[in-house]
């Protein structure tokens, strides 16, 4: 999922913070985030020519 973002978009899932008094923690990315960027961003023939292109199933 990263590659693909990568590879297709040119740029990474949005960085997400929590702030606790004052310290800002930065929150780990799933792969849950990954495919809601993705699908928000591409349309499904691109990424269907993507996955064929890289033999992903």
């Amino acid at each position: 999922m990263k590659k693909l973002a990568h590879d297709l978009l040119g740029r990474d899932t949005p960085r997400e913070y929590y702030s606790d008094s004052g310290t800002k923690i930065e929150l780990p990315q799933y792969k849950e985030d990954y495919i809601h960027f993705i699908v928000d961003e591409l349309r499904l023939p691109e990424i269907k020519e993507y996955a064929l292109k890289h033999k992903i199933a």
